[in-house]
Parts: C-alpha cells; structure tokens; sequence
C-alpha cells in the first residue's frame, strides 16, 4: 500500500499485494496502439472507448484465460 501526494486523499493497491493477478478482458484504445505494441491476447478490442466500436476481427467475449 502507497500514499502519495499525487493522488491526495487516496491509497494506492499494488498488485503485487494479490495472490492472483486480474486478467484483461478488453483492451481500450486499441486502434491507436502503437506499431511496437502488441494486441492482448484473449481480449474485446475496443476501437477507441470501452464498449464503443470494436475493431473489425475483434472477439465478441474474452476468452477466459488458465492461469494455473
């Protein structure tokens, strides 16, 4: 756990805290990524807001990922 001037009245989580970490299920943005940056995998790509436009060939539902 943080507490940080940035973020006044506010605590910040690190995920390492967790056990598990979440899995993306979408990705936002995704039709200004950059050509160095790869798509995540399993996941909705959202042209540009979460739950606008998705990108032509984009998945419906994410995949459910196995971690173990």
């Amino acid at each position: 756990m943080s507490v940080t001037p940035i973020y006044e009245g506010k605590v910040v989580l690190k995920l390492g805290l967790y056990p598990n970490l979440p899995v993306p299920e979408w990705e936002s943005f995704a039709e200004r990524r950059q050509k160095w940056e790869k798509p995540l995998e399993g996941t909705v790509q959202y042209k540009t807001k979460t739950f606008g436009e998705k990108l032509p060939g984009s998945l419906e539902k994410a995949d459910k990922v196995n971690l173990s």
